[in-house]
């Protein structure tokens, strides 16, 4: 696998949940299980649409992490790019 290839994988596996790929088949049984733990912890403090939010974003991030465990990367391969920390 060639870097170019590397990075529209890693731009698809980065852009599905901001796309709504998320919310296609609704959250997977992992990020329901996380969210129930955060529900638990921070129930009182946080609104039923934001644990949805939030539900959603552990999904999303779920799906990005298998995305991005399905390329290959050879020992001499580097990915090119930049890292950027999401802050929201």
């Amino acid at each position: 696998m060639d870097r170019r290839r590397f990075l529209r994988l890693a731009v698809i596996a980065a852009a599905a949940p901001i796309a709504g790929c998320a919310a296609a088949g609704g959250p997977s049984e992992k990020a329901r299980e996380l969210a129930a733990a955060v529900r638990a912890q921070y129930g009182g403090v946080i609104d039923g649409s934001r644990m949805d939010e939030i539900e959603q974003g552990i999904d999303g991030t779920y799906q990005s992490v298998d995305a991005m465990a399905k390329i290959h990367l050879k020992n001499w391969e580097e990915p090119a790019f930049v890292f950027r920390a999401v802050i929201s």
